[in-house]
């Protein structure tokens, strides 16, 4: 219910414009990078005629509801204890994030948020014996690693989450895996990672298929057609090379800009160290006794190259 103010403006008004923008993006003039989600919005709207900023906040809508209910499930398996379970539940840098910054409502990291809290559910289900580990390879193969594609077809920011799934499916086929011991490498267990490899072909596609303002300009007069409500700054941005877009964000953060200033990556550092602090200090201090966690290092490795989007997300 606290959302619900929050679902019924987006169905009424474009609460962000750069996201409603960017969700646009398709593939009405070929291949394009973050293209997937704008061709599934404009395919609704052929078929139902609803119109795109209606389609596009129903879409959120539904994977927010997924989203707090994978949540709360997840929550329910492990925290028996009120307050952790509270704390957890109305942590603002959390679930909460959306209401206290609308900036963070209805992008396309809503749907990324979906996949990983979907594989922690069924990784929980898994070290709670609910589920084998056949059906859990049997997920990994049809829904996960397809899922890691389709996203990073979405947002290409998706790829520095590979490892967060990865370093999952590592604790579930060989919990006594060691990271530093090469011998451990060649056990024949982790031959189920395999599939990731998959999950980099979109890269590829983003290599061999770049995409030229002209193509752009073309979408955004097709689009105009339809709905002229949109940002055109949000699509031009992929005009820029996957890895060219990367080292112009990076000198941007570094640059004398209000915006881009390095001053703030101490003040993003401080908060990292907060919330990040507390949830290990919960898990390893005070429910200890309640959860099995294997390799506790995998989850800074699996976290690591989110570090980078300090740089690249200046936003």
């Amino acid at each position: 219910m606290l959302f619900y103010t929050l679902i019924l403006f987006s169905t009424k008004f474009i609460l962000n414009g750069w996201a409603y923008s960017d969700a646009l993006i398709n593939y009405s003039e070929g291949f394009i990078r973050r293209g997937l989600l704008g061709e599934i919005i404009l395919n609704i709207h052929s078929l139902t005629n609803f119109k795109l900023p209606k389609i596009h906040a129903y879409i959120f809508i539904i994977f927010t509801c997924f989203n707090i209910i994978l949540y709360i499930l997840i929550l329910k398996n492990f925290s028996k204890i009120k307050f952790i379970y509270l704390f957890l539940l109305f942590n603002p840098l959390l679930l909460f994030f959306p209401l206290n910054d609308t900036g963070g409502y209805l992008r396309k990291e809503i749907i990324m948020l979906t996949l990983m809290l979907y594989h922690c559910y069924i990784c929980n289900n898994f070290h709670c014996y609910k589920i084998n580990l056949r059906k859990y390879l049997l997920i990994l193969n049809i829904i996960i690693i397809p899922g890691i594609i389709i996203n990073t077809l979405m947002h290409d920011i998706q790829l520095f989450l590979v490892p967060f799934h990865f370093f999952l499916t590592i604790n579930i086929i060989n919990k006594n895996f060691n990271f530093f011991d090469f011998k451990d490498y060649y056990n024949k267990k982790n031959l189920a990672v395999i599939p990731y490899f998959f999950t980099f072909f979109p890269l590829f596609l983003f290599i061999f298929f770049p995409t030229s303002l002209d193509k752009i300009i073309l979408i955004q007069k097709n689009l105009s057609s339809i709905d002229s409500e949109f940002l055109l700054l949000p699509m031009h941005h992929t005009s820029t090379s996957f890895f060219s877009a990367a080292i112009n964000n990076t000198n941007f953060m570094f640059s004398v800009d209000k915006f881009g200033t390095y001053k703030h990556l101490l003040n993003y550092f401080l908060l990292l160290i907060i919330s990040v602090g507390s949830i290990y200090f919960i898990f390893n201090k005070i429910l200890k006794n309640d959860i099995k966690i294997y390799n506790h290092y995998f989850v800074f490795l699996s976290i690591f190259p989110v570090f980078l989007l300090f740089f690249i997300g200046r936003d």
